[in-house]
């Protein structure tokens, strides 16, 4: 549009010299004055139009609102990276708890603390950084040229810079302060496709997003996962193919139940250290915890994912999830001793829970640890049809259900657990953390 239009301009410039051309032969001192006057208008006419230009050209790839960059421009650039094979890193900041800070002070308020956001961004960007607002309370943040751990630093710097800024309104009411996580993913290491390194920095953010805030989290790939949590255990290649295999699947179908799974292994695992465990249970414990929901690959992923109540057919297939589990493991090499945790892991200590209503005594110790990490997980983590709890009201639940559900003797060894590990944040802000 913007190229017709100069073109028009150029044609008409170019006919109105003509015929000024033609007025001066015709009319002489006369003909050089008009031409003087109307030369002074049409110079008037192409400043403006430059002005509107350039304000359109500005307004195609700046977000009104605070001022950065927008979808089009940040998009068109990784485009033409990608297209070069050039080294950069995404940063996908996503603001924490939004919805709260709108609904407590209003919209309004709400566009004048993303507009202060825009300018803490700009303020704290370094020279080379891009920085654009890709959807309502999501940005991405480029950083060329330098390595992934220089990149996580400055997520670091600009989580904190938010976390300590003072937005409107929120020193009246210090519940709705807002700050940010971060995933931050690197092209080529993740991906050779642009949707391939954001989906990586996508699920980084969505790894911490989903139980605690303020944050800045890696990707890491599932294989890295896995042979991060299973070091130094005794476990051989070929069970480590099958778990991927099997992870990879579960990621691609419910991002909730891996990252589930990837929290409860480390529960687990930390907790089986603090209890002292020997290496091979501790090996069982590990191996159990990412297999313990291998049985919902067998549920459908619309009921999986459902956020309305399920229907009683539903709830039924849902609950036999840990018999179509077991069934699958059946085929794994390697996991004898994990069978029971993926059977059991819903049965509770007082024998009411499921499939088979099973004594708490009746159960191995790597079972009673597992129901315990996993329905704690459940307990803080946010889905659609449940607010997560906070660390404390979930220490509050399980202390509620010791002798019940869970396994009294295991809680308070549990609970120091979570508040040495850490993965766990309470609702309030606290100091961000790289994880």
């Amino acid at each position: 549009m913007l190229q017709k239009s100069t073109f028009s301009v150029l044609v008409v410039g170019g006919l109105t010299a003509y015929l000024l051309a033609l007025t001066i032969h015709a009319s002489g001192l006369i003909g050089v004055i008009i031409f003087t006057i109307l030369i002074l208008i049409v110079s008037r006419v192409y400043q403006e139009y430059f002005k509107l230009t350039n304000h359109f050209k500005r307004l195609s790839i700046t977000d009104e609102l605070t001022g950065l960059h927008n979808h089009r421009y940040i998009h068109n650039w990784l485009d033409k990276r990608v297209a070069d094979n050039l080294p950069f890193n995404v940063l996908l900041v996503d603001i924490d708890n939004f919805r709260r800070y709108n609904d407590a002070h209003g919209h309004l308020h709400g566009d004048l603390a993303l507009s202060h956001l825009g300018k803490l961004f700009h303020t704290t960007a370094r020279e080379g950084e891009l920085i654009a607002r890709v959807s309502g309370e999501e940005f991405l943040i480029i950083i060329p040229d330098v390595s992934v751990e220089e990149a996580t630093q400055r997520a670091q710097v600009y989580c904190d810079a938010v976390q300590h800024y003072n937005f409107p309104s929120t020193e009246q009411y210090p519940v709705t302060k807002l700050t940010v996580s971060i995933g931050v993913a690197r092209y080529p290491d993740t991906g050779e496709k642009k949707h391939e390194v954001l989906g990586a920095a996508d699920d980084a953010l969505y790894k911490i997003k989903v139980a605690t805030h303020s944050r800045v989290a890696v990707f890491s790939s599932i294989a890295e996962d896995i042979i991060r949590e299973l070091q130094g255990l005794d476990v051989s290649e070929k069970l480590i193919d099958e778990m991927q295999q099997l992870m990879q699947l579960m990621h691609s179908r419910d991002r909730y139940t891996y990252r589930h799974t990837e929290r409860n292994v480390k529960y687990a695992a930390a907790l089986a250290r603090k209890l002292n465990l020997d290496k091979d249970l501790q090996k069982t414990i590990r191996v159990g915890a990412f297999l313990h929901d291998i049985g919902k690959l067998k549920i459908p992923v619309e009921v999986i994912a459902k956020s309305d109540p399920l229907s009683k057919e539903e709830w039924d297939l849902m609950r036999d999830h840990p018999n179509l589990g077991y069934q699958l493991a059946l085929g794994l090499s390697e996991v004898a001793d994990c069978l029971p945790i993926i059977r059991y892991h819903h049965e509770r200590y007082d024998g009411t829970g499921y499939p088979e209503g099973k004594l708490g005594a009746e159960l191995p110790l790597s079972v009673r640890i597992m129901t315990l990490v996993d329905s704690f997980d459940a307990m803080t983590t946010s889905r659609p049809y449940r607010k997560k709890r906070t660390m404390e009201e979930a220490f509050d639940e399980l202390d509620a259900c010791r002798g019940t559900q869970f396994d009294p003797d295991l809680v308070e060894p549990f609970k120091e657990v979570v508040r040495e590990i850490g993965i766990l944040q309470s609702e309030e802000p606290k100091e961000s953390a790289i994880i």
